[in-house]
């Protein structure tokens, strides 16, 4: 699969932050910070799965489903504007940031508490 810039990865965030601060005029404006794109629990399970080099099963579990009603469905940001705006847009692949991510876990581990899902 060819890296897209369908994750957005702290770093871009942040970068959108700052931009925003630095931006003179745009007071009052709603700017979404995003990818465009978006990817499902399922797919994105498979690329680090994909990025460990494991051949595993993803397996649905009924107790770690979202309560009804929690959250959106989708997620799906529109950065049309803050691209024209800001001229950001994000820097970070998803592979790469999904690889940063795991690179931390593995550092982490002691901290990571698997048995636990919070809501």
């Amino acid at each position: 699969m060819s890296p897209t810039r369908d994750f957005l990865y702290v770093e871009d965030t942040v970068r959108g932050i700052m931009r925003c601060a630095e931006q003179p005029g745009i007071e009052g404006e709603v700017l979404n910070l995003g990818t465009g794109h978006e990817i499902s629990v399922g797919d994105t399970a498979e690329r680090i799965l994909s990025l460990l080099g494991r051949d595993l099963p993803v397996v649905e579990s009924a107790s770690r489903f979202r309560p009804p009603n929690s959250e959106v469905e989708r997620l799906l940001a529109d950065c049309t504007k803050t691209e024209r705006l800001l001229d950001w847009r994000p820097g970070v692949t998803f592979d790469e940031g999904l690889q940063r991510t795991i690179d931390w876990m593995r550092g982490s581990l002691a901290s990571y508490k698997a048995e636990i899902y919070n809501v």
